[in-house]
C-alpha cells in the first residue's frame, strides 16, 4: 500500500476487469500478461539491493534464497510460455543491475533457452531487436554463473 502512494501506480484497465477488486494488477508476475507491446526483462535470480522487504539478508537461511530462485525460474519459464514474443536475460550472479555491470554486458554468457549455446545480454538485445537469433537467456536457478 505504501508503494501504491508513493508511486501512484495507475494499472492497467484490462488487467482490473478481469482481476476486479485485486491488487494483483500492481504486480508485475500478475500484469505482465496483459501487456500488448513486446518487451524484455533483465535480472538477476537474486538481485543484491532489491529482493523483498520480509526477506532475510542474503547470507542467511540459504534454503529460502534457494527456493527464492527456483520460484523466479518457474515465473521466467511461465513468461517466455505466455509471452514468446518477448524476450529475456536472466543470470545467476548476484548484483544490481546489469546494464551497470561491464562483465555482464561484455563477457558473462547465459545458456539460450532453446538450448542453441549461449549469450551475452547484448546480444540478447541485439538478436531481440533485429530477429537474427535467439533473444532468452536463463542461467540455471541452481548454479551460479562461472563468470560471475
Amino acid at each position: 500500500e505504501e508503494a501504491g502512494n508513493l508511486w501512484k501506480p495507475v494499472a492497467d484497465q484490462s488487467c482490473m476487469d478481469a482481476k476486479p477488486e485485486s491488487k494483483e494488477c500492481f504486480k508485475f508476475s500478475s500484469y505482465y500478461d496483459f501487456i500488448k507491446t513486446p518487451f524484455m526483462v533483465v535480472g538477476n535470480f537474486i538481485d543484491t539491493v532489491v529482493h523483498g522487504l520480509c526477506t532475510p539478508k542474503l547470507n542467511e537461511q540459504p534454503s529460502f534464497w534457494d527456493n527464492y530462485k527456483q520460484e523466479v525460474n518457474a515465473m521466467a519459464l511461465r513468461y517466455i510460455e505466455d509471452k514468446p514474443q518477448n524476450a529475456i536475460f536472466l543470470s545467476n550472479c548476484p548484483f544490481h543491475v546489469s546494464v551497470k555491470q561491464p562483465f555482464a554486458w561484455e563477457e558473462m554468457d547465459v545458456p539460450a533457452v532453446n538450448g542453441q549455446g549461449s549469450l551475452l545480454y547484448k546480444d540478447v538485445i541485439s538478436n531481440w531487436l533485429t530477429g537474427d537469433g535467439p533473444y532468452q537467456a536463463m542461467d540455471s536457478p541452481t548454479t551460479i554463473n562461472p563468470k560471475c
